[in-house]
């Protein structure tokens, strides 16, 4: 169903949804710090034990990479993805209170800077490890003018609310739909774009390898930047004790020009994948094991034009 069909069922079912979210996430702002953690990891327990299916799907892949640590990083995982979301939704917060400097630490900055200043935009690459929308949020608060693609939701209340959200603190949605079109304009405009490619692309996707099997990723980065000459930068974000995160940013770099378009496509979505996985194999426990990344299978997609991000 879109996200603007649907009846006076749905439409209920949308309210409800966008108000429990707004009561949670205001709950979680209002609470102090360790009791929004420690709610945050009593819903953790309690949804790793209902959601048996999906537990399984990331114990045998995280397991297939790591040998038996897999089983208990699999979980440590999902519980670190809980605690993402609180931290997440106490942004607004932390920046109010003057406590975001204090919890970052930035290497490689200048690299960004020196891809910034060739006046194409940039864009920035990672996936959903360790703190990713720090990133974000961090340059944003420096006087970068961030854009992030993000997946649309059914419920176009909630998509409101989520653009509302990110705008709060400092960084503007574009919706996957549009991403080829509105993502160039940002970066025409200057505009750092965020793309993460460590989701299944399905038929939008080129194969490259990722953890040791052949997955579907978005050629989207490689695609944006052979038609607007803007760099692309590899970052990622870790967190580390005390709830601080650390930002790190690799050497721009942009598509061979001497090669032909889907090789130089294939090289650099293969770069991208290749600087993702050595940060998930040194704090694995930090990686979305949940998602379901190798879900489209060689032969099953039939690759477009990557029209889509």
């Amino acid at each position: 169903m879109s996200a603007h069909s649907g009846g006076p069922f749905m439409s209920a079912a949308w309210h409800l949804q966008y108000w429990a979210g707004r009561c949670g996430q205001y709950t979680t702002m209002l609470l102090p710090e360790a009791l929004a953690l420690g709610m945050g990891r009593f819903l953790s327990a309690l949804l790793w034990g209902l959601m048996r299916k999906r537990g399984e799907i990331a114990k045998k892949e995280a397991t297939r990479v790591l040998g038996r640590r897999g089983q208990d990083v699999a979980e440590g995982s999902f519980h670190h993805l809980m605690e993402t979301v609180v931290r997440t939704v106490r942004f607004p917060r932390d920046r109010a209170r003057g406590l975001w400097d204090r919890r970052i630490q930035i290497e490689g900055l200048d690299h960004l800077k020196r891809a910034h200043a060739m006046g194409r935009g940039v864009i920035a690459v990672s996936g959903h490890f360790g703190d990713w929308e720090v990133f974000n949020v961090t340059m944003a608060s420096r006087g970068f003018n961030v854009n992030v693609v993000r997946r649309a939701l059914d419920n176009p209340l909630m998509n409101r609310g989520f653009e509302d959200f990110w705008k709060e603190v400092g960084t503007h949605v574009i919706w996957r739909a549009g991403a080829m079109k509105e993502g160039l304009q940002a970066l025409r405009a200057g505009g750092i774009l965020t793309l993460y490619v460590d989701q299944d692309a399905r038929n939008h996707g080129v194969f490259v390898p990722f953890l040791g099997r052949d997955a579907s990723t978005i050629k989207a980065p490689a695609l944006l930047s052979i038609k607007s000459g803007a760099p692309i930068v590899g970052f990622a974000v870790t967190r580390l004790p005390g709830g601080r995160s650390l930002i790190q940013i690799e050497e721009s770099f942009v598509p061979d020009p001497a090669l032909p378009m889907p090789e130089a496509i294939l090289e650099a979505t293969r770069r991208l994948t290749v600087a993702l996985e050595k940060r998930i194999l040194a704090a694995p426990e930090q990686w979305m094991w949940i998602h379901r990344r190798w879900k489209t299978k060689p032969g099953e997609a039939v690759a477009s034009d990557g029209a889509t991000a």
